[in-house]
């Protein structure tokens, strides 16, 4: 597996890069992907120690964020994260038989007001497929063409833990 590492307001030591390698092995046995590879990026913000790190299989992409006092801490957090996450996908991707999956490719432009921007490509997808991808993602909502109808539907996580579905009209 290609690991890549970025940094922010923080040096990398070889010690913090060889702990993540070591971790990672083991989510590497579980992945068993040759083209599988990682970005993980290390960031200190005040008292806060961030690592971000976003798995990239040939089908699908998979994030997780942890934020602790110490980025040792914050490295076993993120692995876990991510060994959950792909336990998951890799469950309901069984039950669904789906052949592939295909993820938003976001591209970041700036402009004025509008702080982000995001491009993808919306392949028509079930709501249950969309629910697998939106947690893969960690995201609270996710845009998809929905297979039945054509149509484009915004998929939500409710405050109470169910999702929500809209349909425009």
């Amino acid at each position: 597996m290609k690991i890549q590492y970025k940094s922010r307001n923080v040096e990398l030591s070889d010690a913090m890069k060889s702990y993540f390698e070591k971790k990672v092995e083991k989510l590497e046995r579980l992945i068993e992907d040759p083209a599988a590879d990682i970005e993980v990026k290390f960031e200190k913000e005040r008292e806060s120690n961030i690592v971000e790190a976003t798995l990239k299989l040939r089908s699908i992409i998979i994030r997780a964020k942890e934020t602790t006092t110490d980025f040792y801490a914050s490295i076993d957090g993120c692995i876990e994260i991510l060994e959950k996450r792909f336990k998951r996908f890799k469950e309901r991707y069984t039950t669904l038989k789906r052949e592939k999956v295909q993820p938003a490719q976001p591209e970041v432009e700036k402009e004025e007001k509008v702080v982000k921007v995001k491009k993808f490509v919306l392949s028509p997808i079930d709501v249950n497929e969309a629910i697998v991808e939106m947690e893969m993602l960690g995201h609270e909502f996710f845009v998809f063409r929905n297979v039945d109808d054509g149509q484009i539907n915004v998929l939500y996580k409710r405050e109470d833990g169910n999702y929500g579905l809209i349909i425009p009209q």
